[in-house]
């Protein structure tokens, strides 16, 4: 049996799209809120609100493309038991490149 924890992975934009794939796992069922910010601290999109399974996850961000220009941003995980208490948050910088 693996055990997990959370975590949410530093990634690097892929050299093809230019777009990070975001990698995350929690240890039990949990409510998973990942958005993405820019720099200003504005939120951009949320990719994930709703309950996972225990386990890795992966979010490609390529059908996101349109609302992410070439440019620096803030990925945010947040999990919550089921009582909806924060077990977990992390904040990962990560670069989209224009496609080359």
């Amino acid at each position: 049996m693996v055990h997990f924890t959370y975590y949410l992975k530093h990634n690097f934009p892929h050299l093809a799209t230019g777009l990070p794939e975001i990698e995350y796992a929690v240890p039990v069922d949990s409510k998973v809120i990942v958005e993405v910010y820019n720099l200003a601290g504005k939120r951009i999109i949320t990719l994930v609100d709703g309950k996972k399974s225990a386990g890795q996850h992966r979010i490609d961000l390529t059908p996101s493309k349109k609302k992410l220009p070439h440019g620096t941003y803030f990925c945010r995980l947040a999990a919550y038991d089921d009582a909806d208490s924060m077990k977990y948050v992390n904040v990962r910088k990560f670069e989209v490149a224009s496609n080359l």
